[in-house]
């Protein structure tokens, strides 16, 4: 038995199994079709691949660029600089602790310094102002052009309200030169 071979399609023909050219051809055109479909979707997938990595490429340009500015303002710093760093600033914390209980414990001379400054005796000026906190004395060392002027003074500071708890007595005066200097210190008034 001999088989006809249908040479354009390499089909054995077989009985009853007839292809058309019409058959054929609309065959090959749908494989064609098939094959555009196939190439116009692998096209639109590396189209959308090639944006998505145009994206990510930007994404990672941002970054590396956010990066850098961030190095550059932010400098990396050695692991032992940053401790020495931090005990100098723990040295500082320490030391402005201490002035600032200083200042809390200090903190009425303000209304001393006040009344101090609302005193005026014309030719008369404070030149040094010492608060002795342990003795509970105020020192006031100064200059004026007359001798006479420093019992004003005390006298106007025994005005001031705050000063009722201080007597301040003359401890200097060196009246040969003009101007003269002078030296009062307080004890606090004993009451009786």
């Amino acid at each position: 038995m001999r088989q006809d071979i249908n040479l354009f399609l390499l089909i054995p023909k077989q009985k009853g199994f007839n292809l058309s050219f019409r058959t054929v051809v609309s065959y090959y055109v749908f494989f064609v079709l098939l094959l555009t479909v196939i190439y116009v979707n692998l096209a639109l997938q590396k189209k959308t691949l090639e944006k998505e990595f145009e994206q990510e490429n930007a994404t990672a340009l941002a970054l590396q660029t956010e990066a850098n500015r961030l190095l550059i303002a932010l400098p990396v710093s050695d692991p032992t600089v940053i401790r020495t760093e931090l005990k100098t600033r723990q040295i500082e914390l320490i030391n402005k602790s201490a002035a600032v209980d200083l200042l809390l414990s200090y903190s009425n001379f303000s209304s001393y310094l006040i009344a101090l400054a609302r005193i005026t005796v014309p030719d008369l000026w404070l030149t040094q102002i010492k608060f002795n906190r342990g003795k509970s004395n105020i020192s006031l060392y100064g200059d004026t052009l007359e001798a006479s002027l420093i019992t004003q003074l005390m006298k106007k500071i025994e005005k001031e309200p705050i000063f009722k708890k201080f007597t301040f007595t003359i401890q200097d005066l060196d009246d040969k030169k003009i101007p003269a200097h002078f030296f009062l210190e307080s004890q606090e008034a004993t009451t009786t």
